[in-house]
């Protein structure tokens, strides 16, 4: 034991004689190749003397023999072989996608031809068609492939070690072989589905992995997509590449006025074979047709930028637009663009100056207060006259004022309220609002302001037989005449700015700033209810409304409603109506009479003292007014004059039946809820099966028909009354 201590501080000292352990030497950089088959080359970094990417013509494919073009009848020529083959038995090359050179078998996609690749690679530096065999060759487009599928007849053909199909031409019965090849994924030994063929198109599917390829197998030849690196046989076709023709609305830039539509349209494709475009519209989708009538049509090739614009539309309606190409015969449809024109006269806000009217903000037929609108004939409720003849312009009309008339344009366009100012509330305006000769947007005009509240008097002048005459003057039209039948205007004076109200000819045009008229109650004083500046006083037991519930105007519809329900609808099937159980195959009682009940629509839209109509209301409108039937602003409509000489209209509206699915007879017959319930026999099972309504025939006489009976369930208008104060 003694001794092995002494050897072992022995050896220590001997350690420590010669100092301590060092660290290894650098690590030998290398380089290192990575190849496709999964084996590394490496070599030391002094061994490489440098590393050079290039193109080795030893190792190029080669086109042997190039085939000759085959006339199938078809837009296009085709092959009579495949790229790499030598005759039509033989598969030849398998090649990625995009891959010029025919040789990647790398299963990165970046190779083919790009990670991201822009577009189509027809006729490019990527087609290995157009490569190999130059000329018109190429890879085929999608449709051309889908051209051969569906204008021949294929026959599966097994001769020898070859297997595919034969390709005969219905055109004229030339034909061609394509055999079944296979796939390649990665290496030549990587062959799979020899028993399937698969062809390259040169477009690129919409998922940019893939690329569209024709699938031939036994169930069938259809276009499909594979895997950019995927190795498919390429069949080129000859002939000029006509890319698809797509037009489309540059939608953000699309304008549009009362009458007319611009639209700026976008081409793609080969534009060159483009003999027409255009762009067709309706007014409803099932009628648009690119072929019809209905367009405007450019004849020759368009550029990839295009504007069209379309005119003769009617103000304040939907419209349907297509665009679209010919090309050699076949049409190239855009989607369906929908727009509405502006409305012909557009609502303004009605401004508050503190006094007896409010007062438009701009002029009829303008958009803005700095758009002086159009000029106008005294007394033409459609603003369309153009006739220098006054007795053409209220003809026969002796009455003071046309304010709130048929003929006043306001009332007739932007609908009850609006009408033209009488000369008193022109004269009010002058004399109690501080008037400023400015111009605004590079307008001319006169400032009217009164209580923080300002209007914009655009200068215009006035229309004489088409001739517009003094411009530096503002002339505006009132909605009253003198004895002699001569309109007052409105005059403000450029040089002096003196205003003054005259009177003039009808048929001279001026332009025309509505008020808008609160108004108070007929009989009582004024109201807080929004609706009550609809009531009108007949010098009946109740006050009629101007307008149906959910119009806003005499001649609007408003809307359809089943009997005791309070929501508008536009299906009336007797299973969908609210009061109607199944199970019984009954009605719920909800009342004899609902008007101004929780089952009148009126009260529930309208509240304060407005309800449905009884039968009694309607009897008493049938017998004791006159009756006149009249059109407005193209709307059919009895205008119905009570005993205080004071009028409303009725338009016809048509009506619902449980089977329809839009309002039967709308322009010439209407049905107006009562709120009483039908309770005489009838021959229906059901009882109470109907409640009363009034049934309007624009050719009968109204006199004639009292309310009667209608299926509850229907729908049906309602024209709203008021309980008088």
């Amino acid at each position: 034991m003694k001794k092995l201590t002494l050897l072992l501080l022995f050896l220590a000292s001997m350690l420590s004689s010669y100092g301590q352990l060092k660290a290894p030497a650098a690590k030998q950089r290398k380089v290192y190749i990575n190849l496709i088959d999964g084996t590394r080359q490496s070599f030391n970094i002094w061994q490489v003397d440098s590393i050079t990417f290039g193109y080795d013509e030893d190792d190029s494919l080669k086109a042997d023999i190039i085939s000759k073009p085959v006339d199938l009848g078809l837009s296009v020529k085709w092959a009579s072989f495949n790229v790499g083959a030598t005759d039509s038995l033989s598969v030849g090359y398998l090649v990625g996608w995009g891959d010029a050179t025919g040789l990647n078998r790398s299963l990165s996609l970046e190779y083919y031809p790009t990670l991201n690749p822009k577009g189509n690679i027809i006729n490019t530096e990527n087609d290995l068609a157009k490569v190999m065999w130059e000329d018109q060759w190429r890879m085929p487009t999608e449709g051309e492939i889908q051209e051969l599928v569906d204008s021949c007849d294929w026959t599966y053909v097994h001769e020898g070690d070859a297997r595919g199909y034969l390709v005969k031409s219905r055109k004229n019965e030339n034909s061609i072989f394509l055999p079944l090849t296979g796939k390649r994924e990665g290496s030549d030994d990587d062959v799979t589905d020899k028993n399937i063929g698969f062809y390259w198109s040169g477009i690129l599917a919409e998922n940019k992995d893939n690329a569209v390829m024709l699938s031939i197998r036994e169930s069938g030849r259809n276009t499909t997509e594979m895997l950019r690196s995927t190795g498919l046989a390429i069949r080129p076709v000859y002939g000029d590449y006509r890319q698809k023709v797509e037009v489309s609305f540059d939608e953000a830039n699309v304008k549009k006025d009362k009458t007319s539509a611009t639209f700026p349209l976008n081409f793609t494709g080969s534009l060159s074979f483009v003999s027409e475009y255009g762009v067709a519209y309706a007014t409803s989708e099932a009628t648009l047709d690119v072929q019809g009538n209905s367009k405007v049509k450019v004849t020759g090739e368009p550029k990839e930028s295009e504007t069209i614009k379309v005119t003769g539309l009617e103000p304040n309606t939907i419209y349907y637009f297509k665009a679209y190409a010919i090309t050699e015969g076949n049409y190239t449809e855009s989607e369906v663009f929908t727009i509405t024109t502006d409305a012909k006269f557009p609502i303004p806000e009605a401004v508050d100056l503190g006094l007896s009217v409010k007062w438009a903000k701009w002029n009829m037929g303008a958009s803005s207060e700095y758009d002086s609108g159009d000029w106008y004939g005294w007394g033409d409720p459609t603003g369309e006259k153009t006739s220098t003849i006054s007795s053409e312009y209220a003809n026969g009309y002796t009455k003071p004022s046309i304010c709130g008339t048929s003929l006043d344009i306001a009332t007739q366009n932007w609908g009850e309220g609006w009408r033209l100012p009488t000369a008193e509330e022109v004269k009010e305006l002058l004399d109690k609002c501080k008037r400023t000769a400015v111009t605004k947007n590079g307008v001319a005009g006169y400032n009217l302001t009164l209580n923080g509240q300002t209007i914009f008097l655009p200068k215009g002048g006035y229309k004489n037989n088409g001739v517009v005459s003094y411009e530096n003057y503002s002339c505006y039209w009132t909605g009253e005449q003198d004895d002699a039948l001569h309109p007052y205007e409105l005059a403000v004076y450029s040089s002096t700015q003196y205003a003054v109200i005259t009177n003039t000819n009808k048929a001279l045009h001026l332009h025309i700033r509505p008020v808008y008229d609160d108004g108070s109650i007929p009989g009582g004083g004024a109201s807080s209810n929004a609706y009550d500046k609809y009531a009108v006083d007949l010098g009946l037991s109740s006050l009629w409304s101007s307008v149906n519930l959910g119009a806003t105007k005499s001649t609007g519809i408003g809307k359809y409603y089943a009997w005791g329900e309070t929501k508008p609808k536009t299906s009336f099937k007797k299973e969908e109506y609210e009061y109607y159980d199944a199970n019984s195959d009954g009605f719920t009682d909800i009342g004899h009479v609902i008007s101004d009940t929780e089952y009148d629509a009126v009260k529930a839209a309208w509240g304060g003292k407005w309800h449905m109509p009884t039968y009694y209301d309607f009897q008493e409108l049938c017998e004791q007014c006159t009756w006149t039937v009249v059109t407005l602003s193209g709307v059919q409509c009895f205008e119905v004059k009570g005993p205080s000489g004071k009028v409303i209209y009725l338009p016809m509206t048509g009506y619902y039946t449980s089977s329809s699915e839009s309002p039967s007879y709308e322009s010439t017959k209407a049905r107006y809820w009562a709120g009483t319930l039908f309770t005489l026999p009838t021959s229906d099972p059901i009882p109470d099966s109907y409640a009363y309504s009034y049934n309007l025939d624009i050719n009968g006489n109204p006199k004639d028909s009292q309310p009667n009976k209608f299926y509850r369930y229907w729908g049906a208008v309602i024209r709203p009354v008021r309980t008088k104060n």
